[in-house]
């Protein structure tokens, strides 16, 4: 159970390998209609997982995130609005 991940209603998820946030472990990217992205763990250390990262304040709602081919901290986020944020998981930014 991820009872904590989001206030809002959840618009994406999946499980992706972010080196710069955990090497060892896929994380649950999450995206909500809250305008952020939460990174949270998929391997409990607790009842409940809370987020290991996140990013709030985009410009709208994230409906699709990807992943760079070759550079697996760098992140593209599709927003309702039209836009598109690059993400550099090393920084947050």
């Amino acid at each position: 159970s991820y009872p904590l991940i989001h206030a809002s209603n959840i618009l994406t998820s999946q499980a992706l390998v972010i080196p710069a946030i955990d090497p060892a472990a896929p994380l649950l990217v999450t995206s909500a209609a809250d305008k952020s992205i939460q990174f949270t763990q998929t391997i409990p250390l607790g009842d409940s997982p809370l987020p290991l990262a996140s990013l709030s304040n985009l410009p709208a709602p994230v409906l699709a995130v990807a992943q760079h081919p070759t550079d697996p901290d760098l992140l593209a986020a599709g927003c309702m609005d039209g836009s598109i944020v690059l993400i550099h998981a090393a920084s947050s930014e």
